[in-house]
């Protein structure tokens, strides 16, 4: 009866709040960043999702291209992860992505073939890093807020969601280029945020906050995180 009660009381002491991370500015600045990676993945691949029937070509062909690529995406994407880390191919994705959007600025009328080429690839590559964020985001948090800060970006991901079928009427009211700039630089400045994480390859899940504000430091003797990794995942 007392083990479980001290279990108990030590189960509520690792409870943590999203309040308490925001008092601890490592993990205060972590939240702010993967909100954002969170609300701009969610806009870029619903409106990229949205944008597929003005794009050049068949809409029936470019509709079924645009959600079977998903499956390499996926694939490539895990082959990724198990292979550079989460990091790494993040940044690839959404650096890829946001030069696949850019590119079609630059490709001539005469060539519609070529953007709606550039629009897939650009789909291709958000749709890897949405998935990558499902998993980074549950390894750079501690045990004791991993729900309510999963909780919290998936609510921000809704609001880019929400967002992203407004885009094709900005570009109607303002030019027809603006929705490319606009993804070309939401997918950029993602790719230097994913910059300010820590890779998380191979370690152990932070159970604390301290334990998780640690990570990406070089391990100090008597650190809590300093341990051996385990095997690459």
């Amino acid at each position: 009866m007392i083990s479980l009660r001290n279990l108990s009381e030590k189960e509520v002491k690792q409870t943590a709040t999203m309040l308490e991370v925001l008092k601890v500015p490592e993990m205060r600045n972590r939240a702010f960043e993967m909100i954002y990676l969170w609300f701009l993945n969610a806009f870029l691949y619903y409106a990229l999702s949205y944008n597929t029937n003005d794009l050049a070509g068949d809409p029936y062909l470019n509709f079924f291209v645009s959600g079977f690529i998903e499956f390499p995406s996926y694939a490539l994407v895990f082959w990724g992860i198990k292979s550079w880390g989460r990091r790494p191919t993040l940044i690839s994705c959404m650096a890829a992505g946001g030069m696949a959007c850019a590119a079609i600025l630059l490709v001539p009328s005469d060539t519609a073939w070529l953007s709606t080429t550039f629009a897939m690839v650009g789909k291709f590559c958000v749709t890897g890093s949405f998935g990558i964020l499902y998993l980074y985001t549950t390894e750079v948090f501690p045990t004791s807020v991993r729900n309510a800060t999963l909780g919290s970006c998936s609510m921000c991901a809704r609001v880019g969601s929400i967002l992203a079928p407004f885009v094709r009427d900005l570009g109607k009211a303002t030019h027809e280029t603006v929705p490319n700039v606009l993804y070309a630089f939401l997918a950029l400045s993602g790719s230097l945020v994913t910059l300010l994480l820590p890779e998380t390859r191979g370690l152990d899940l932070p159970d604390t906050l301290q334990e998780a504000a640690d990570m990406g430091r070089p391990y100090r003797k008597g650190s809590a995180m300093e341990s051996t990794p385990l095997t690459k995942q």
